[in-house]
């Protein structure tokens, strides 16, 4: 399906390695924790890598090299990423024998630390590091992988939150219609244009974190002590039953 989603210009004729075979053995290299393009070179002659990309260990040809990799990934395009990222969708849709009832959609991001002079990588305050900020988007229930963008070191803004938003919640309803769709993510996904847009949905709901500050505790304090209070007697209680299982054993 990925291999599918990438435009190949290469002349079929003088092709040795199928982008299906390229993106195969970057992802189990990964995968035994060889991240770096450059372990290709040591690795194409591994035995159990070739054995796992349905090649005779000695007799096949070797396994791609760093170059290869390297033009690889620089040919594809931005229409290439948003059909990769299209295709996670479909193949998390396709996951489920039946509609759920209803699902999560947890979004986070993560810094992908980078060590050259890539492309659109930045320097990233909050993690101190240069590197990309992936956005991740999982099913809180299953745990499922709904779709990964691979983006720019900073974290997203609200435009760009609600797009990735709008395009995930428009594919699912095209394939369920009557499934409960909870939007959940953390204080920099609380954005006003997604809880729009949601609102206007049928059965689409969210669960964010907000950043504190004073007005908000202000806002909130009177349930901020009524659930103080219900936990307090919730311990009293449980203390209370404990001394009594503890005294009925001893009798």
């Amino acid at each position: 399906m990925l291999a599918k989603c990438i435009h190949d210009p290469r002349r079929s004729s003088s092709i040795t390695h199928q982008t299906t075979a390229l993106l195969t053995q970057r992802i189990f290299q990964i995968a035994c924790g060889y991240e770096d393009g450059n372990d290709s070179n040591s690795l194409r002659k591994d035995p159990a890598l070739k054995m796992a990309l349905s090649l005779l260990p000695e007799s096949d040809h070797d396994l791609a090299s760093q170059p290869i990799f390297s033009r690889l990934e620089n040919m594809i395009t931005h229409q290439d990423l948003y059909r990769i990222a299209k295709c996670f969708v479909d193949h998390f849709l396709a996951s489920f024998t039946e509609p759920p009832e209803v699902i999560v959609l947890d979004f986070d991001d993560t810094d992908d630390v980078v060590h050259g002079n890539q492309q659109l990588a930045l320097f990233n305050g909050y993690h101190q590091e240069t590197c990309y900020q992936p956005l991740h988007v999982y099913e809180g229930f299953s745990g499922k992988l709904t779709t990964t963008i691979l983006r720019l070191g900073r974290r997203p803004g609200g435009k760009e939150i609600v797009s990735y938003v709008t395009r995930i919640v428009a594919r699912i309803r095209q394939q369920w219609r009557d499934t409960r769709i909870v939007y959940r993510g953390n204080s920099q996904y609380s954005v006003p244009k997604v809880f729009t847009y949601l609102e206007q949905q049928t059965d689409c709901y969210s669960v964010t974190g907000l950043t504190s500050n004073n007005v908000l505790l202000k806002h909130v304090e009177i349930t901020i002590n009524h659930v103080q209070q219900q936990a307090t007697g919730f311990k009293r209680y449980h203390a209370l039953i404990t001394r009594n299982r503890a005294g009925a054993s001893l009798a």
